[in-house]
């Protein structure tokens, strides 16, 4: 929510301008509230993955569980 709130209005001011005839301000909002959270990640990724939050607004997959096809 806070990324959302605060992408909206930093490009809020240059939308009118700068972004007249783009698609950035439109697309980047629509992709921001459809990304996931932390815990809606964590309930769907298998076993021997993790998830760690990332400043300012990131998500990390990272593989835990040892070599990869093992």
């Amino acid at each position: 929510m806070t990324a959302r709130a605060l992408f909206a209005a930093v490009t809020w001011p240059i939308s009118r301008t700068l972004l007249a005839d783009s698609f950035i301000r439109e697309d980047g909002l629509i992709s921001i509230r459809r990304s996931y959270t932390v815990a809606e990640l964590a309930s769907i990724v298998p076993a021997g993955w993790t998830v760690r939050a990332g400043v300012p607004a990131r998500l990390e997959l990272r593989w835990e569980g040892g070599r990869a096809g093992a």
